[in-house]
């Protein structure tokens, strides 16, 4: 079983081989965030990146965003992405009038979301962390696929 700290200690570890902080920089946030009660605005939505679909402390999907965005969002993904999961719940308000979220049809409601966000312009960055993830951790039960229905 793969958890979320499995999968921040091998995000580490990529960024430790994979990041050059003097070419680029500090790695100024390198850790994975919740999309708490999936409540507000979700963690790194104005930035390209990985994200994470755990369900009783099993991750158990990863995917990239490297979406480059447009105007005013350009560099965006995270957010744009995270809406073919989640869907805005008009029935519920949570506290400031921020919007609550939930998981589209066809996913298991317990499910959680975490958010990695890779600065700009680094962004390519995000395609090959989701790749070493995955072969991290395929054996394990963390998967990759392009549906909508395997949540279940």
């Amino acid at each position: 079983m793969v958890t979320m700290a499995d999968i921040q200690s091998a995000t580490d570890e990529f960024i430790k081989k994979h990041w050059n902080s003097g070419a680029c920089g500090e790695f100024s946030e390198a850790s994975w965030k919740e999309w708490v009660a999936f409540t507000g605005e979700i963690p790194n939505n104005d930035k390209q990146g990985c994200y994470a679909l755990v369900v009783d402390e099993r991750a158990f999907y990863v995917g990239s965003v490297v979406s480059r965005g447009a105007g005013k969002y350009t560099g965006n993904g995270i957010g744009k992405r995270l809406g073919d999961y989640a869907i805005w719940d008009r029935t519920k308000k949570a506290s400031g009038g921020r919007r609550v979220y939930c998981m589209r049809d066809g996913f298991d409601p317990n499910t959680r979301v975490f958010t990695f966000g890779v600065p700009v312009p680094y962004g390519y960055l995000a395609l090959a962390l989701e790749e070493f993830l995955i072969s991290r951790f395929k054996g394990d039960g963390l998967v990759n696929i392009k549906s909508t229905k395997w949540a279940q």
